[in-house]
């Protein structure tokens, strides 16, 4: 029972899988996945790549006049002289050159110009940051009045260590500090190896006035905080980088990691929260129920982590230790549909191991979100057209990849880019096409286009149709197949049709009446081994004839058998009426010529049953077999009285002769079409009498 319910679910499951609307889905697979513009919303194509290294390029869209229409911003290095600020038009032409005082700074960090309206005009003006020697300036251009508004004002000395000059300037935000309507401009300065500056100041261009924290020796990393009073606090987070001298002279050097809090007027709330030891890191604030929260690293080098709680002013309410082990990778803040991730990145030996950071649990766990994420760091952004994108870098192999709204939508680009959080600058802008994409880095300024994949929302439908056209065409080569099965199997049956009356007319009752009588006469005559050898053939032309339903083909080394059986049994039924010859080459493997059954014993049986009626001479049969190249030649001779008085001889008593050669005809024209050879069929009238007939059977080794 167990074998049969085996069988038949073998059966069936065959059945389904060789069902056309299962083989279908092979080939459109195929297709659609040689169709990947149809896996992704989205297409970044690079347009152009230009060298800023000698003019140090930066360029920016904007919407200064807050019309809806970003005007392309570029700020460069004039001939190594002076920085140029160009405004361009909509028609790819310079609305406006505006030059300043000093250059772009060196440093290969870039250096992001602000935008704010000071005057209160609608328009916003562009303030720009300049270096000359061991001095930083800013600058102000007023977009409406077409002129510099501020040129070359100082804001502070750079650098400590002699012959160092590095340090980060970066905007935090603009607000309005002393209630006179006006933002000031908030940014901090970070001196790297250089040590001075590392402070955060505000300017005020009403009053033309800096203030400033005081300077540290610990680096900046500033999140703004708006309280529910609208007021605005700058929590300061620090590593322990340790790189100040014994004796530095400002207060708090980087030898432990630090959470400073400010007020709006750039003064300390309260004292800094020092956590100790080479390496340790603070990252955060994160916001969550009027607390912030943070996570320490390495606290007394003790590969300890915590998870620190502090209210708005900055004194410490909870300290929790983290479970996980994690070496200080940044906090990234990733929001999609409405939902605020906050991914911690750990790097491993291998790999980065990205955890997901739950404030309300003060915990990091890893989850669905996480496992879709790219094994590398992530830095967003936001398009023109108000989408969120991500930068993605791979920090094995160095593929910088883009990622729009959702983290499963992958963008990869065809440059190189040198990827860091503070030298890497996205700027966007819609045009006709699509969206221009400028990626500026330290070495290059990259122009992209994104453009909007059309396919991408009828993808099923178009998958759809891919199918059922896939499906449509396995019908057709199906149906096809089944065609010209059914035609091939018409013509078996013609062909076997016609095999069976030849052999029936051969071996009819009354053949094998006679050739049982001849067995039977040589045994009563004592002559038992001739009886033998007559049986012996006898029995071989039964075996092949009751295999004929099955096969219409056969070697030749069988046809000759079976020919060679029945003129043996002929000769002796007609007491030596005729001769029979057969000769061919040794060199020749009959048994790999395949050739139509009994094509050649229906021409000897022709011979032996027209040719020698009421001869006076003995007949001769004789068969020869050659090769000339790829063609073996059969030719099948008789000495007898010719067609034309076998035909006489038909009429005279009333028989209707022919069916013979005209059923060897039909075989050989239907073998031809069954099996796409060419073998032919002649018979030609031999002189003074008797008949020929050849038979060309196409051969290759």
């Amino acid at each position: 029972m167990k074998s049969l319910f085996q069988k038949v679910y073998k059966i069936n499951f065959l059945a389904i899988i060789s069902s056309p609307w299962i083989l279908s889905l092979i080939p459109a697979a195929v297709i659609i996945f040689l169709l990947p513009e149809m896996f992704t919303p989205y297409h970044l194509t690079l347009k152009k790549a230009e060298d800023i290294t000698q003019n140090k390029r930066l360029t920016f869209f904007e919407d200064l006049d807050q019309n809806g229409i970003k005007e392309k911003i570029d700020v460069l290095d004039y001939r190594g002289k002076f920085a140029c600020c160009f405004i361009w038009g909509n028609n790819n032409s310079v609305k406006h050159q505006f030059n300043f005082y000093g250059k772009i700074p060196e440093q290969e960090n870039l250096t992001m110009p602000v935008f704010c309206d000071i005057n209160k005009d609608g328009n916003r003006e562009v303030f720009v940051f300049t270096q000359k020697q061991d001095s930083l300036f800013i600058n102000a251009v007023d977009f409406s009045s077409k002129r510099v508004i501020l040129n070359g004002r100082f804001i502070s000395k750079i650098g400590m260590v002699p012959g160092v000059k590095d340090f980060v300037l970066r905007p935090i935000i603009n607000h309005d500090y002393n209630g006179d309507g006006i933002p000031e401009i908030y940014f901090l300065l970070n001196g790297c190896y250089s040590l001075y500056p590392r402070k955060i100041m505000a300017y005020d261009y009403v009053n033309d006035t800096l203030i400033s924290t005081i300077n540290t020796g610990s680096q900046h990393f500033v999140t703004p905080v708006l309280t529910p009073d609208d007021s605005l606090i700058l929590i300061s987070t620090t590593p322990a980088t340790n790189n100040c001298p014994d004796d530095f002279v400002y207060s708090y050097p980087d030898t432990c990691a630090r959470i400073f809090t400010f007020n709006d007027k750039l003064e300390l709330v309260s004292k800094p929260i020092e956590y100790s030891g080479s390496g340790c890191v603070v990252r955060g604030p994160i916001e969550f129920n009027k607390h912030l929260q943070y996570v320490v690293f390495n606290e007394n080098n003790s590969n300890t982590n915590y998870i620190v709680t502090t209210d708005i002013e900055g004194k410490i309410i909870n300290k929790k230790t983290v479970q996980q082990e994690v070496n200080g990778g940044g906090l990234v803040s990733i929001s999609l549909n409405s939902n605020h991730h906050f991914l911690l990145r750990n790097k491993g030996e291998d790999l980065f191991h990205i955890y997901e950071y739950k404030p309300k649990l003060t915990a990091f766990q890893q989850s669905s979100f996480t496992e879709k994420l790219p094994n590398s760091s992530l830095i967003p952004f936001e398009l023109s057209n108000g989408k969120l994108a991500y930068l993605s870098n791979d920090y094995k192999t160095n593929k910088v990849n883009l990622y729009i709204e959702q983290i499963n939508h992958e963008l990869s680009f065809e440059s190189d880019l040198y990827f860091n959080s503070y030298n890497l600058y996205v700027q966007s802008k819609i045009i006709e096409q699509g969206e221009i994409l400028k990626v500026t880095d330290r070495h290059f300024l990259y122009t992209y286009l994104i453009t909007t994949n059309n396919y991408y929302s009828i993808r099923y439908i178009l998958w759809g149709i891919i199918y059922l056209l896939s499906t449509g065409f396995i019908l057709l080569i199906l149906n096809l197949y089944k065609r010209q099965v059914n035609k091939r199997n018409k013509l078996l049956q013609e062909i076997v049709s016609l095999q069976l009356k030849l052999v029936t007319a051969q071996l009819d009752p009354h053949f094998a009446f006679n050739a049982l009588n001849l067995v039977s006469a040589k045994i009563l005559k004592g002559d038992k081994y001739e009886a033998y050898d007559l049986m012996t053939c006898f029995s071989s032309m039964m075996r092949s004839a009751m295999s004929f339903s099955e096969v219409v083909s056969w070697s030749l080394e069988k046809e000759m058998q079976f020919v060679t059986d029945y003129l043996k049994l002929m000769k002796v039924r007609f007491k030596d009426l005729f001769d029979y010859t057969i000769d061919y080459d040794k060199a020749i493997d009959l048994g790999k010529v395949d050739i139509s059954r009994l094509l050649i014993q229906n021409s000897v049986e022709n011979a032996i049953k027209h040719a020698f009626k009421n001869i006076s001479y003995k007949g001769l049969v004789s068969i020869v077999i050659i090769q000339k190249l790829d063609t073996i030649t059969v030719t099948v001779t008789d000495n007898g009285i010719g067609r034309e008085k076998a035909m006489q001889n038909e009429v005279a008593n009333n028989r209707s002769g022919g069916n013979g050669i005209k059923w060897t005809r039909k075989q050989v024209e239907i073998y031809n079409k069954l099996f796409k050879t060419h073998i032919d069929f002649q018979i030609e009238d031999k002189l003074p009498s008797g008949t020929q007939i050849i038979i060309s059977i196409p051969y290759k080794k």
